[in-house]
């Protein structure tokens, strides 16, 4: 019966961690609400050019305009590929 008790109390004040399709992260804060990061792949290339930015190799407004163009080329790539396959399954 202790157990039982112990077990429904962190529970409910935990935070979630899911992986929706394609490789993507969602995670559940409460009070904050759901933050979806970027699959695994774009967050390695947002990681490396953070420590290329941290080495000094480059100043950090480069660095973050590079990956933030690296996002939204990634996301209109993606909805260019789908439009694609919708255009493929109509014919």
């Amino acid at each position: 019966m202790a157990n039982q008790a112990s077990n429904s109390g962190p529970a409910s004040t935990s935070n979630t961690l899911s992986t929706p399709g394609f490789g993507s992260i969602s995670i559940n804060f409460e009070g904050l609400g759901t933050i979806h990061l970027p699959p695994k792949g774009e967050l390695a290339f947002i990681a490396g050019v953070g420590l290329v930015a941290a080495a000094g190799l480059i100043e950090w407004p480069v660095a973050a305009i590079v990956a933030a163009g690296h996002l939204i080329a990634h996301a209109s790539n993606n909805k260019a590929l789908q439009e694609f396959g919708e255009a493929l399954e109509s014919a």
